[in-house]
């Protein structure tokens, strides 16, 4: 799935956005806890940066899995994303 880079542009993302953009831009699936491990980024920072794309349209979250005690959640390319 292609991105939209000029819808990504117009809401002004932080370079952190960009790089999960195109993490996802292939249709794959995402948590912030792998973004952070892959990128060497605190967990709480990426996850901060993926709720904010969501919140925004660009990201939607595909399915939560239960991980020691606690639960990641798994995001992709929304339709607003996509061009």
């Amino acid at each position: 799935m292609a991105i939209d880079w000029e819808k990504v542009a117009r809401t002004k993302v932080h370079a952190i956005q960009v790089q999960i953009l195109d993490a996802v831009a292939d249709g794959s699936e995402l948590s912030p806890a792998q973004f952070a491990r892959d990128k060497g980024i605190e967990v709480g920072k990426a996850g901060y940066h993926f709720r904010s794309l969501e919140a925004d349209g660009f990201l939607r979250m595909t399915r939560e899995q239960p991980v020691r005690g606690a639960v990641e959640h798994f995001y992709a390319l929304s339709g607003r994303g996509a061009a």
